[in-house]
């Protein structure tokens, strides 16, 4: 009798492949929702970024504008106050460069001779004169609004400070 078991073995079936299915294959990167929201994000971002310094670069130079209106607007208000005081301060006294004017020094020179009890070497009509010039020259003055001339007119708009 033989032996069962020496003989040629029986192979071995090889194992099958598996089944085929479909596989979800992944988007390419740009195409996934996340990554096109949070491009879109960070465009409006970038858009809001550029508006708001085109905002403040225009808000800046117009206020610069303002600024230099006002102070040219002062500088003549300045100006004109300056011509209307001169001649009117000659008027009264003497007026030389940057000096003090010396305003009614004959009235100075008056009181002071009268507090020592001497002559004050003034007439009478002489500081009669001198006080009707230094009225004229006060209402001359007190008409100059100066402040409707330096006033500007610029726009009513709230600004944060």
């Amino acid at each position: 009798m033989a032996i069962k078991g020496k003989g040629k073995t029986k192979t071995k079936q090889a194992a099958r492949a598996p089944r085929r299915a479909p596989v979800a294959v992944k988007k390419p990167f740009a195409q996934r929702g996340w990554v096109r929201a949070f491009a879109a994000f960070m465009v409006g971002v970038l858009v809001l970024a550029v508006t708001w310094w085109a905002y403040e670069g225009i808000d800046k130079q117009r206020n610069a504008s303002q600024a230099a209106s006002a102070q040219a607007q002062k500088l003549a208000a300045v100006e004109a106050w300056k011509g209307n005081l001169e001649p009117t301060l000659q008027t009264v006294g003497t007026v030389s460069g940057g000096a003090t004017p010396q305003i009614a020094t004959d009235v100075g020179t008056a009181l002071a001779a009268l507090a020592k009890g001497k002559d004050a070497g003034v007439k009478p009509a002489q500081l009669v004169s001198e006080a009707d010039n230094l009225d004229k020259a006060a209402k001359i003055l007190a008409g100059f609004k100066l402040l409707t001339r330096s006033r500007t007119t610029g726009s009513t708009r709230w600004r944060p400070t």
